[in-house]
């Protein structure tokens, strides 16, 4: 079984602004990430709450992401790593195929979201999931139940 964690720190481009990372198996997941590519180091968790408040796009953003956090019994696309600079669906977009079992999480695959970005959608998901690269080399990880919605309820993300 893999592990998952919420774990407070500094990360590149964040200056010293801390803030919650997910760590797999003790790796910060931007880390493993950069494997596949380098651009993907420092990518932030889309789970954090820095959407902007005043901007109705990245409002329907930010309740995306939290409906999405929730374990459902058919296999979720969930927007998990997003670029720091925008914090948005916007610019880089990591995505994980979750699939919830009895008491397991299983993190399938991943992949960057290509789907064209549209700021003037009204609705979501129309421009989140319809067009993902998946990446060879990553994953699967499987956590326990338990552990993934401890990592997931020290973000907070809030409504």
């Amino acid at each position: 079984m893999d592990s998952i964690k919420a774990v407070k720190g500094l990360s590149p481009y964040m200056g010293q602004n801390e803030h919650l990372s997910i760590y797999i198996n003790g790796v910060r997941f931007d880390e493993m990430l950069s494997k596949i590519n380098e651009s993907y180091r420092g990518l932030i968790p889309a789970w954090l709450d820095y959407y902007d408040r005043e901007f109705a796009p990245s409002m329907r953003e930010k309740q995306y992401v939290l409906e999405k956090t929730k374990l459902s019994d058919e296999p979720t696309l969930l927007p998990i790593m997003l670029c720091p600079d925008d914090f948005d669906f916007s610019c880089t977009v990591i995505t994980v195929e979750v699939i919830c079992e009895q008491d397991t999480v299983i993190w399938k695959r991943f992949g960057i979201d290509t789907t064209p970005f549209d700021s003037n959608e009204t609705e979501l998901p129309k421009c989140i999931g319809k067009e993902i690269t998946w990446f060879c080399g990553i994953g699967p990880f499987v956590f326990a139940k338990s552990a993934y919605m401890q990592c997931i309820a020290a973000f907070a993300i809030t409504q």
